[in-house]
């Protein structure tokens, strides 16, 4: 509910929106933009607490069999969120307040990688959109590798679900012997 409709119900005034801005402003309040957040639906939060109860006698030698994997992207230059910046208001004209650009944004770089508790594991680079195909060929691939590296068994080992939960992905999950961590 906006200010002056609290306020009118408050003590039956009307007060204009505008008088009520002007009078946080006197107050040197400024308007922010809102942060953005997933919603955490019921179901959500039943399977987070669902997951933590499952785990929660779980010793750091359980923890330590999880290995952890993940896409993400790396920007060259900046990041694709709102930048912003606090200036007087008196120096609008402030050199901070301008975001230099390069045509086409800077590039960007896709990695997929895989981390454990003995460290940082084999990474690689994505040049296309991630697929199914290609999200199980990293697997055999690099979280292979990583396993060899760290001279760890298959069957030693807990690998969570990630974003690509595909039949294909969980098939080669199966055919690997992968445990889940989930199950």
């Amino acid at each position: 509910m906006h200010a002056a409709k609290v306020l009118f119900t408050v003590n039956s005034q009307h007060i204009t929106h505008q008088t009520v801005g002007n009078a946080l402003k006197a107050t040197r309040m400024v308007v922010v933009a809102k942060k953005k957040k997933p919603l955490l639906t019921k179901i959500y939060r039943r399977i987070r607490l669902e997951f933590a109860e499952r785990h929660l006698e779980w010793t750091v030698n359980d923890w330590k069999r999880v290995w952890w994997s993940d896409e993400t992207k790396i920007n060259r230059l900046g990041s694709d969120e709102r930048d912003q910046v606090w200036v007087d208001k008196e120096n609008r004209q402030d050199h901070r307040r301008m975001k230099q650009t390069v045509k086409f944004g800077g590039g960007k770089l896709m990695m997929w990688g895989c981390i454990n508790w003995d460290g940082i594991e084999y990474a690689t680079r994505i040049d296309s959109r991630i697929d199914t195909n290609l999200y199980t060929e990293i697997l055999g691939d690099e979280l292979l590798k990583s396993l060899e590296y760290y001279n760890h068994k298959i069957e030693d080992v807990l690998k969570p679900l990630t974003s690509n939960t595909s039949k294909l992905a969980k098939k080669w999950s199966q055919d690997h012997d992968f445990k889940s961590l989930y199950d």
